[in-house]
């Protein structure tokens, strides 16, 4: 295996020489940590009962180094596989780690120390040799910690500290507390070359805390405690939906919530799903629609992940119905008596829709479409139209549409001529037939004359320029008509 790039180390406060020969000579145990193996018969500190079957493991290795170097794995050691990734470790600190494949899944780890990182000698790792395990330690004279966070929430791990110690008379020996119990280590025999409990690696079983935490503290037994490096294996158990969504039936508008409640190893992600295509932001244990409307309609569910997989809930329908709305009312028209008119009316809502039109509030038989033609109109046809649209879960009626039936203008009467001298007075005037009421519009020599709006005009005091021809416009909702001319002269 080998230290990932994104770790570096740099070189740190070195042991005394003495202490350095002494690990050479004697076979100081430099480790590294890989997977998790729950040993019950080792869960000293915690007390907590032993894992349920997992459906998958998530592993954090983690090596204590002196300088920068690459470390590959030849043989076996406790935990984990051939090429598993380790995290390179040089200072005392926070680290962002990666899991035994290689992947950032957001898990931290931050320890303190009095001491340092001390170098030591640097074989290879051969198949289960504890002798040869690690090329660089963690000592502290005094006391430190150590936590790892962000992890799954209450989640069974088992954690492997790989510890030294100088000899069987003990020289050297750490004491670790988790969980309110502390474990000690033995004393190291000599030049050992296999893995031995408690005297050169011991474990920890247990689950973490509500939040994702895995915190512990340790502290110099005898002369210093010592690391090499540690082995996290987390046991996740995959999502379950133990709730399902439920379907949701809406009349007329309103909410919609769906929700769904996970089983396994938290924490875990949320992504909605509309007709199969995701939401956008609906990343939530549940989704809320305000204002629902028919657009709305249709089949969600919720894919629920964590570090070991995912399950995809059961559907759940949001069916919609919707009383009668008019979006687009019939239109007033004006017409000529014969002629014809037609009315439509656009609505939406839950189908079937029936429509019944209506002539001044009084049904029209068969009218039960969403048009309503007449043809040939007479004035009698003259009032307001509306219609009623009804669905299984209410009814709207639209606007009154205004039909208005009548004749255009005639000129009964038309204006006479006039002959009247200088200085005299005429009057012109004209009866109007059709459907009233009329305007009028009096015009000389065709150019509308101002104010001349009556069935009459009349002029006083005439000029020689007011000679010229008369006529006037006549006009009715239908219509108009142009008089014949009227000259004066």
């Amino acid at each position: 295996m080998k230290l990932h790039p994104h770790f570096t180390a740099s070189a740190g406060a070195r042991p005394p020489l003495g202490r350095r020969l002494g690990a050479l000579g004697k076979g100081v145990l430099h480790r590294v940590l890989r997977s998790f193996v729950v040993l019950s018969a080792l869960a000293l500190l915690s007390g907590v009962p032993a894992a349920k079957a997992a459906t998958a493991s998530n592993i954090y290795n983690v090596q204590f180094v002196a300088s920068w170097i690459y470390v590959y794995q030849t043989g076996a050691v406790l935990l984990g596989a051939t090429g598993d990734y380790w995290n390179g470790l040089s200072a005392g600190g926070s680290y962002g780690l990666y899991n035994a494949a290689s992947r950032n899944e957001g898990v931290t780890f931050s320890f303190t120390a009095d001491g340092v990182l001390g170098g030591g000698a640097n074989p290879s790792f051969t198949a289960n040799n504890a002798y040869a395990l690690m090329n660089g330690y963690l000592y502290a004279t005094g006391s430190g910690t150590m936590t790892f966070a962000n992890l799954p929430y209450n989640a069974p791990f088992a954690l492997y500290l790989y510890t030294q110690g100088d000899s069987a008379s003990g020289g050297r020996r750490t004491s670790v507390t988790y969980n309110g119990s502390t474990i000690t280590s033995a004393a190291t025999v000599a030049g050992s070359t296999t893995f031995v409990s408690n005297r050169n690696y011991m474990v920890i079983n247990g689950t973490t805390t509500a939040s994702g935490t895995l915190p512990l503290s340790y502290s110099a037994y005898v002369n210093e405690a010592d690391f090499n490096g540690l082995q996290l294996r987390m046991t996740i158990t995959t999502p379950s939906v133990t709730s399902q969504p439920a379907s949701v039936v809406l009349t007329n508008g309103g909410n919609a919530t769906f929700s769904a409640t996970a089983g396994g190893t938290a924490p875990f992600s949320y992504q909605w799903n509309f007709n199969g295509a995701a939401i956008s932001g609906a990343n939530s244990a549940s989704y809320s629609l305000a204002g629902v409307t028919s657009a709305n309609a249709g089949n969600y569910n919720v894919i629920i992940a964590n570090t070991a997989g995912s399950v995809t809930s059961s559907v759940a329908g949001l069916t919609f119905y919707c009383a009668p709305v008019v979006t687009n009312n019939p239109v007033s028209q004006v017409v000529h008596v014969g002629d014809s008119a037609d009315f439509s009316v656009t609505a939406g809502g839950t189908a079937p829709l029936r429509y019944q039109w209506r002539f001044n509030n009084a049904a029209i038989g068969g009218a039960t479409n969403a048009s309503y033609s007449l043809t040939g109109l007479a004035t009698n046809n003259a009032g307001n139209y509306t219609v009623v649209v009804t669905n299984l879960y209410g009814s709207v009626t639209s606007s009154a549409a205004a039909l208005s039936v009548g004749y255009i203008p005639t000129v009964v009467t038309a204006p006479a001529s006039r002959a009247v001298p200088i200085g005299g007075s005429a009057t012109f005037s004209v009866t109007a037939g059709g459907t009233a009421p009329f305007s009028y519009q009096w015009c000389s020599n065709s150019v509308p004359i101002g104010g001349a709006t009556s069935a009459s005009y009349s002029l006083t005091g005439i000029t020689t320029d007011k000679a010229g021809n008369y006529t006037v416009i006549i006009t009715n909702l239908y219509g108009s008509v142009t008089s014949s001319v009227a000259v004066l002269s």
